[in-house]
């Protein structure tokens, strides 16, 4: 069977309960294992293999930060071409913490170097990424800049494209990750929330509409007048105002942001105002195994279960990367 000294399963037991444990809840994928194996396992069993995987991807992780940050070291370039440009959107999931009970935000970051068209002769086109990275975890304070950066430059050599676009929501924390680490990048903010954020404070439709239509014109100095008259007046509280004029400061210049790619010649399709890519990643890679009914999380249960859902969002990716593993 191939089996090292004080190794408890084979590597292909090994991998299969992490990628049940991974989809599934603990109980449900110990009895899917088995099924599989044709002899009782406890859920305990695969939640310790899932924990041992995901420990191993966040070394791994953390040599590739360490190797390019703490020792200078640029990651080895694959063969083939560098890539034209690199895309990353980038946002935070909450999740239920289990002691002390609370809360917790983590970091999500999906990087792609293309994209194409499902099928051209639809009425309503989808297009689907091509080159896609995921990371996903609950970093100390500062280093998730560096852990993100390092491993999209092996993953899919953010590092060597000749543009980079990355984008986000507009939490204070994304762009000053961007600026802080991705250097050269151009920090795009999604519209989607730009709008929904104004129509929130706005409260009108019709004053709602006027303020889009002034920040995305680059007059949002216009919005904080208008604001600083709603206070006075008591319609709205100060501090969301505050919040507010704050938001619009910090992500004004991103509005258009991806224009002055569009302009040095960056491939169209991939110049987006939006970030639908990564709210559809939270979704697969955190909110449909760990935000459930019920489920709390301990800081380190969180990080090595993100860690693998991140690996097994690329089916490519978990195949090499066992491979490498189980040799």
């Amino acid at each position: 069977m191939g089996l090292r000294p004080h190794q408890t399963c084979s590597a292909w037991v090994w991998e299969r309960a992490t990628r049940l444990g991974t989809g599934y809840p603990f109980r449900q994928a110990a009895r899917l294992l088995s099924d599989l194996l044709g002899g009782a396992i406890d859920h305990r069993v695969v939640w310790r293999l899932l924990r041992r995987a995901g420990e191993l991807r966040r070394a791994h992780q953390e040599q590739a930060r360490s190797e390019m940050f703490d020792l200078g070291l640029a990651p080895e370039d694959p063969e083939g071409e560098s890539p034209v440009m690199v895309v990353t959107e980038i946002d935070g999931v909450v999740l239920r913490r289990q002691r002390p009970k609370g809360l917790m935000e983590a970091r999500i970051a999906v990087a792609y170097t293309g994209k194409r068209v499902v099928s051209p002769t639809a009425r309503h086109r989808k297009r689907l990424v091509t080159g896609k990275g995921v990371v996903a975890g609950l970093w100390a304070e500062g280093s998730a800049g560096q852990v993100i950066y390092a491993w999209l430059s092996r993953s899919v050599g953010v590092h060597r494209a000749r543009h980079v676009l990355v984008s986000g929501d507009g939490a204070e924390w994304i762009p000053v990750l961007v600026r802080n680490w991705f250097p050269d990048a151009s920090f795009q903010l999604d519209h989607y929330h730009l709008k929904v954020r104004l129509r929130e404070v706005a409260g009108d439709p019709g004053r709602a509409r006027r303020w889009i239509e002034w920040t995305l014109g680059g007059h949002w100095r216009k919005v904080e007048r208008s604001m600083a008259s709603l206070v006075r007046r008591g319609k709205l509280s100060a501090e969301v105002a505050r919040e507010t004029r704050s938001f619009l400061e910090l992500n004004a210049p991103a509005i258009w942001a991806f224009q002055s790619l569009l302009d040095r010649g960056a491939p169209p399709e991939l110049c987006t105002r939006g970030s639908g890519v990564i709210e559809h990643n939270v979704d697969l890679v955190a909110a449909r195994r760990m935000k459930r009914q019920g489920m709390y999380w301990s800081r380190d249960g969180a990080n090595d279960m993100l860690a693998m859902r991140a690996l097994a969002a690329d089916p490519l990716a978990w195949r090499a990367w066992w491979k490498e593993v189980g040799a």
